[in-house]
């Protein structure tokens, strides 16, 4: 781009940064790329403060619902508003920048050069960034390094996915005190997030406007503009394949279907399955020979095992946990013994067993006495992560569109031992942070615990685990479907 190109190019940029209207700016670039906004994000790009200041923004997206399309568009627009000045893009690991992030910023980077309009001279692998024509960087960060950039002065910061952050308070603090490039047309730090409760940025963001509803009605409005907020549900993204959003509840429980579909700020609850009634879970039942087969939920432990047996009604999917052990201060061998006599007395070998994969005596043993069995252990680190565990026990507990999956007989609830199934159900709970909050990390009190991991093992080897849907957050990666139409949907051309 010659000299004079370059000066008309940048005074564009500075004409289209001064409106404090930003339809004209949201116009350019879907005149010069194939981005074409859904509804709702072009709501959240039109949003700004009321005094041209910085403006913070966060939308609330349902998996699929386009929220990273969203955070990419937006951080060229801020990239085009304010020639010169340097621009921040983080997210929990530095794959999603790399993989997911920085594509939909490289396209819509490349349209703009195809059609004339070139924004970025090059992309550096060294430093991570997007060198901008006519001087600043789009710099890419995860949020574990944050720190890296903290003496850098920014004109707008986006944040992704935010509740997969382990400080995330800290990296919005940490990034919001270096929005202060005097020369920018335009400051703002925008967030887009599926909701994990009210907690991190979404709490602050709540606790702003809530602050607003003090003041009088018309400094009210203009406070809650410049803390703004917007929730967009899966559905919003019309671009999805058909059949998809029905496809989800295959593996969500309600509650995790108003989280993560709906993208609803749900309040936090002490108990891990508030989901769990006795009136709703607990059904006559023993041993059904005509059915015969049986599974095994094992979590050895060293003193406090604890052994389920369930079977699974052939046609319905249903799970029923018809016997149990929780004795503490049980030795090994007499641990071995009893599986053994239960079994006998069934007349056949175990079908199936979940267990720890961290016995690895145990497991062994056992597969040397019921030969003809299938073991499954928890070998995938997505098997072995207990929150995501906890999520398909749940599903199971309390589908979206259907009866429970999950029950246990009647006669485990009269008067339950300590450690049995039901007490665990009725008393597993989540843990409390220093500040009071609670975490999304189950406590291990060593009584309720051990029960919760036998059933968890269970649900995810031979529950919904196998067949459950792509749960975003869970994994981050290009190749990701759910991920993928959310991105490449909401660019198509009407």
């Amino acid at each position: 781009m010659s000299t004079s190109g370059l000066s008309g190019w940048r005074d564009l940029r500075h004409h289209l940064g001064s409106q404090t209207d930003r339809s004209e700016l949201v116009q350019f670039l879907t005149a010069v790329t194939d981005y074409r906004p859904l509804p709702h994000q072009l709501r959240a790009h039109l949003a700004h403060a009321d005094d041209g200041g910085l403006t913070h923004k966060l939308l609330l997206g349902g998996v699929g619902s386009g929220k990273t399309m969203f955070g990419a568009a937006e951080t060229v627009l801020m990239a085009l508003a304010s020639p010169g000045t340097n621009l921040a893009v983080l997210a929990p690991t530095f794959d999603q920048i790399l993989h997911v992030v920085i594509p939909e910023i490289r396209h819509l980077l490349d349209e703009m050069a195809s059609n004339g309009y070139p924004l970025a001279r090059r992309w550096k692998h060294s430093t991570a960034c997007f060198e901008l024509v006519c001087g600043g960087r789009i710099f890419a960060r995860s949020f574990d390094r944050v720190d890296s950039i903290r003496g850098f002065t920014f004109s707008s910061v986006h944040l992704d996915e935010t509740s997969m952050a382990r400080r995330p308070a800290y990296v919005f603090d940490t990034l919001a005190g270096r929005l202060r490039d005097r020369t920018a047309n335009k400051l703002q730090i925008h967030v887009t997030t599926t909701p994990r409760g009210l907690h991190g940025v979404v709490a602050k963001f709540i606790s702003h406007r809530n602050a607003a509803d003090l003041l009088e009605p018309a400094d009210a409005a203009k406070a809650k503009r410049g803390w703004w907020t917007g929730r967009a549900p899966t559905q919003a993204n019309t671009y999805l394949p058909e059949g998809y959003v029905e496809s989800l509840k295959a593996g969500y429980s309600k509650r995790q279907w108003e989280q993560e579909v709906e993208a609803r700020i749900l309040r936090p609850e002490t108990a891990v399955y508030s989901e769990w009634s006795r009136d709703r879970h607990l059904r006559p039942w023993r041993y059904d020979p005509t059915i015969g087969h049986y599974d095994l939920a094992i979590d050895w432990g060293h003193s406090h095992p604890s052994v389920l047996f369930i079977q699974k009604i052939p046609g319905t999917g249903e799970c029923v946990v018809f016997d149990e052990f929780c004795d503490d201060s049980v030795p090994r061998d007499h641990l071995r013994d009893y599986i053994r006599r239960a079994c006998d007395k069934f007349g056949r070998p175990p079908s199936n067993a979940a267990t720890d994969r961290a016995v690895k005596s145990e497991n062994a043993w056992l597969m040397s006495v019921y030969p003809s069995m299938r073991l499954h252990t928890m070998k995938s680190r997505q098997a072995q992560d207990i929150r995501n565990g906890v999520e398909i026990v749940r599903s199971m507990l309390d589908p979206v569109d259907r009866a429970p999956m999950l029950y246990v007989a009647d006669h485990l609830a009269k008067d339950p031992p300590k450690r049995g199934i039901v007490r665990c159900f009725e008393g597993y709970k989540y843990k409390k942070r220093s500040d009071g909050s609670l975490s999304d990390e189950p406590w291990k009190d060593g009584t309720t615990d051990h029960g919760a991991d036998c059933i968890r093992y269970y649900c995810v080897a031979l529950g919904l685990g196998e067949r459950r849907p792509y749960v975003l957050g869970r994994a981050h990666g290009r190749n990701s479907p759910s991920d993928y139409f959310a991105r490449r949907g909401s660019r198509r051309k009407f």
